[in-house]
């Protein structure tokens, strides 16, 4: 491996990604009053980065960052998988509690339990609570776990902390509902709430980020790998993708408001765990074609971000054809994205050929099958889920075949 991609290298992108996630956290943070006290400025931008808005570059980012956790969390994980399978498992029922706040930061899940515990009748709060304390016990019952293991106690009070800062949102909330917060002090209130939100998400990404160090750290390329979920059981997580689609389409279909939805979420991380890959593939190999790789990681993030900030039901007309935008911006993406990985991997062009067929084909129905939100939902998941599939594709010709290496004593 070269010396611009090894350890210490893959070392620096990590503290890269940190102070990235501040300076973007802290920068959607102090647009909240600025678009309040200075509504002409740029009104379009501004709005389309409001954290207290759905379906835009903020909601994005905060349920993006929940969801980096979640990978970070499952990367501890794997590491310790030899050396103490309790504390493997209690890393990945954190990443799986993070997957599954991501999903809800995104698809405004435990709003629409509230709004369901309302037509039953129960109160707003009777759906939510249960979730909360089955969340809640998990947490505890992970850190609990971690706090038994000598190795790995330093991780669990930093871990809870950030855990409380991120729950007391929950609290928040509930504030907000019994007193009035109109008038000139709205943003305030906006202000603490998603700055306590976004700080709870960066310290356990400070903490997150320590075993991802220790992996970066390690000398043997084969075991310096991250976002390793990407490549554990691929096949498994494929056919789990195509599942999740018609159960998400159906569900966003049951509730017509202007809230986040789950497709749209779904959309967005398998369209980042594209990009993702990319990049953990130079982390492990180092890649002597980086910059195609750097490409396709960007182009996986921007259209993770079209994913959720192009409004699904947006369209233009064509004389008397409405072509849904956010399909065809995504399919342009995917098409991007799949014309630089059969330029740049060893993979057979014969492998990857079909997955380029299917994107060209979905493209070619966003006109036939017109510009609805349900059809947007749909052809959002299918590209993602075919961007993923050729990258996984890709990805496997490209990493080198795994070499047994010795327990090093102590």
């Amino acid at each position: 491996m070269s010396r611009r991609h090894g350890p210490a290298g893959a070392e620096r992108l990590a503290v890269l990604w940190f102070r990235t996630a501040v300076a973007i956290s802290a920068l959607l943070v102090l647009a909240i009053p600025f678009h309040w006290l200075f509504p002409e400025f740029l009104p379009h931008v501004l709005r389309a980065v409001q954290l207290t808005r759905e379906n835009n570059v903020g909601a994005w980012w905060s349920g993006i960052l929940l969801f980096m956790l979640g990978m970070h969390a499952y990367d501890a994980g794997v590491a310790e998988r030899e050396r103490a399978p309790s504390v493997a498992r209690a890393w990945v029922i954190l990443a799986a509690i993070l997957v599954f706040l991501s999903a809800d930061e995104i698809g405004s899940m435990h709003e629409r339990l509230g709004a369901v515990g309302d037509l039953l009748g129960l109160g707003s709060w009777a759906l939510v609570l249960p979730l909360g304390a089955v969340l809640g016990v998990g947490m505890l019952y992970a850190l609990w776990t971690l706090w038994q293991d000598g190795a790995s106690r330093r991780h669990v009070v930093p871990l809870f902390v950030g855990f409380a800062v991120l729950g007391s949102v929950a609290g928040q909330e509930v504030i907000e509902h019994a007193v009035d917060w109109s008038g000139d002090t709205v943003w305030i209130r906006a202000m603490i709430e998603e700055g306590t939100e976004l700080l709870g998400m960066l310290l356990l990404l400070r903490v997150l980020l320590r075993p991802t160090l220790d992996i970066l750290a390690r000398p043997v390329p084969a075991d310096r790998h991250v976002f390793t979920v990407l490549h554990d059981r691929p096949r498994i997580l494929f056919l789990g993708l195509l599942l999740l689609i018609p159960v998400f389409t159906w569900l966003s279909t049951l509730f017509a408001d202007g809230r986040g939805r789950l497709p749209d979420w779904l959309g967005a991380v398998t369209f980042l765990a594209a990009g993702l890959a990319a990049l953990s593939l130079i982390v492990r190999t180092g890649s002597d074609r980086p910059g195609r790789l750097v490409a396709i990681a960007a182009l996986g993030v921007l259209a993770s971000i079209c994913a959720v900030a192009v409004h699904r039901a947006a369209a233009f007309a064509i004389g008397d054809i409405e072509i849904g935008r956010r399909a065809l911006v995504l399919g342009a993406l995917s098409l991007l994205i799949g014309g630089l990985w059969f330029g740049t991997t060893r993979a057979s062009s014969r492998r990857l050929l079909p997955f380029l067929a299917a994107i060209g084909l979905v493209l070619a129905l966003g006109p036939v099958v017109g510009a609805g939100s349900l059809q947007s939902a749909i052809l959002t998941q299918v590209l993602a889920v075919l961007i993923l599939a050729l990258t996984w594709l890709a990805t496997a010709a490209e990493r080198p075949p795994v070499t047994a290496v010795a327990p090093q004593a102590g």
